[in-house]
């Protein structure tokens, strides 16, 4: 980093700060010169992107009721959810293909606007069927918006830097968690639900322009006939269809259908025939597949595909199961339960700042993974012991350390990824990690949202007298003991119904111990070699160490 000189005459020191700002510069991965004014106005551009994604999957569930109330019906309820990560989860392999052949800087934008004309789409609605449609193309947008934020950091800053500067990025995921629920009452109750949607225009404007202005990266080269003729149609295709019936199939087997229903298993036979078919196609058909060849005869990014996927189970499981905790032993509403999860986001945040540090500084990823794997297993060991008696102290303490885990984790997998492979390949591996972490968070929430349905079941069935106070209590935690303080369940069920959420919960707990094992034993899968500091001339990689 070199400073101008400045000249004999007198200048006031604000000038000769501003012009310091402006004027000292490093050179970024991409060959281009930035100023850390211009490189932190492009950073803040990028953490409101990825604040807005996040914080679209929080706010708008504490939303739903009152949505429901305005339209009138509940017809479509659950696609409401479901039509986001339909429409974001196949395509986000895509969206790093698309970024190589086009440019970040397009595409990165073109998400954005997708994200926003779906939010105006929602704010806007004035029926469920709309209100739906927008979620699905601000889903397609989002789909692309988180992946694309890595992939431009991994452009503008050297391997060994990345941490520091993802690790943030990991902090405001953190941030909009919490925030969400929060904000998402705040509207709900004081102005209208549909400003959870509202929210993201005025930011996702700013962020757009900054990206016009500050996000200076070289297009690629070529015509757009031969731009167009490496878009992997067929390829993207079969994912798309392969994805989109397993997501389905997950979402709605074990609730509005059952798993052994026929129409479920169709669909996810039709899933995996889908998949075969996308398979093979990349490998004999395709001359620029989705995922390139090289990315798949990479043992050590299909390590880090796997270590993505358990990290997504483990995590998201927790996050949103948690919370149903709070609601049942302390009668807290959905946004109240969010507020009691701050410990758990807070250490989460905090570790992984501290952790992009510590990488940054020694190079070494693998050990990390490792280590938060094996903190997440005690964490979720302990979540699992939780009951109606335990206090604040057990609560707060056995979130933090699961948060702790996590936080060794949540950009270290992604980095050492990174490490190991060629430039040219970076944003096809990043957003894949991405879509593997995604695809674990549906596996996960679904796989446990049929143990928690299936325990507390069959543990109710044993306490309540009528299937119609089983469904009540099932589908409405938060609603409980302001049901038995209004005598509509008799105070003497309110401890054993107590005990069958805990208990079946415990259960979801303990499959979350079992995926973050599964984590521990991929991480030693990855290479395990320092990020090299980069050397003049030097392509910037995960080297042996001397």
């Amino acid at each position: 980093m070199s400073a101008s000189s400045d000249s004999n005459e007198k200048v006031p020191l604000s000038a000769k700060l501003l012009r310091s700002a402006t004027t000292t510069t490093w050179t970024a991965e991409n060959g281009l010169n930035y100023s850390p004014l211009r490189f932190g106005l492009l950073f803040i551009g990028l953490a409101l992107v990825v604040f807005l994604a996040a914080l679209d999957q929080t706010i708008v569930a504490v939303a739903i009721p009152s949505i429901v109330t305005d339209f009138q019906t509940f017809s479509g309820l659950s696609w409401i959810g479901t039509a986001y990560f339909l429409a974001s989860t196949p395509l986000i392999p895509t969206w790093g293909k698309l970024a190589d052949i086009f440019g970040r800087r397009p595409v990165f934008i073109g998400g954005i606007v997708l994200f926003e004309a779906g939010s105006l789409i929602c704010g806007l609605a004035r029926s469920m069927p709309v209100l739906i449609i927008g979620r699905a193309i601000s889903g397609l947008g989002a789909g692309g918006m988180f992946p694309m934020v890595v992939i431009i950091i991994s452009d503008v800053v050297a391997l060994r830097d990345r941490p520091k500067y993802q690790g943030i990025i990991g902090a405001v995921i953190g941030v909009a968690s919490v925030a969400g629920p929060l904000m998402g009452g705040v509207f709900t109750d004081k102005l209208s639900w549909r400003w959870c949607f509202f929210i993201n225009l005025p930011f996702g404007a700013l962020t757009i322009v900054i990206a016009i202005l500050f996000l200076n990266l070289p297009s690629p080269k070529g015509n757009l006939r031969d731009k167009l003729s490496q878009i992997d149609a067929l390829g993207t295709f079969w994912m798309a269809a392969a994805t989109v019936l397993l997501v389905y199939s997950l979402s709605a087997g074990g609730g509005d259908f059952s798993w052994g229903s026929p129409l479920i298993i169709s669909i996810l036979v039709l899933a995996v025939i889908c998949a075969i078919v996308f398979a093979v196609v990349e490998a004999r058909y395709v001359q620029h597949p989705l995922i390139s060849k090289e990315l798949w005869g990479n043992r050590y990014v299909v390590a880090v595909w796997m270590s993505s996927f358990f990290l997504g189970m483990t995590f998201f499981s927790l996050t949103y199961y948690i919370p149903i905790y709070f609601q049942v032993v302390n009668g807290n509403t959905a946004t109240e339960a969010g507020v009691h999860t701050i410990p758990f986001i807070l250490s989460l945040g905090l570790v992984g700042v501290f952790t992009g540090i510590a990488i940054s500084a020694t190079g070494y990823t693998a050990p990390f993974v490792s280590a938060g794997a094996g903190v997440l297993m005690v964490g979720a060991g302990l979540i699992s012991t939780m009951s109606a008696t335990s206090g604040p102290g057990m609560q707060i303490g056995y979130l933090v350390v699961a948060g702790f885990g996590v936080g060794l984790n949540v950009q270290t997998i992604n980095l050492n990824g990174q490490g190991v492979v060629e430039p040219h390949l970076l944003a096809v591996m990043i957003s894949s990690f991405t879509f593997f972490q995604v695809l674990g968070a549906v596996f996960g929430i679904a796989i446990n949202g049929t143990i928690l349905s299936n325990s507390l079941t069959y543990k109710l069935e044993s306490v309540l007298p009528s299937a119609t106070l089983i469904d009540f209590v099932k589908n409405n935690p938060s609603k409980i003991r302001a049901a038995v303080a209004s005598g509509s369940i008799p105070v003497v069920l309110l401890d054993p119904i107590t005990t069958a959420y805990t208990d079946s919960l415990s259960l979801i707990f303990k499959t979350t111990v079992a995926t973050a094992g599964a984590l521990f034993l991929a991480s030693f899968l990855l290479k395990r070699n320092r990020l090299q500091k980069k050397v003049e001339g030097e392509t910037d990689v995960m080297v042996p160490d001397a």
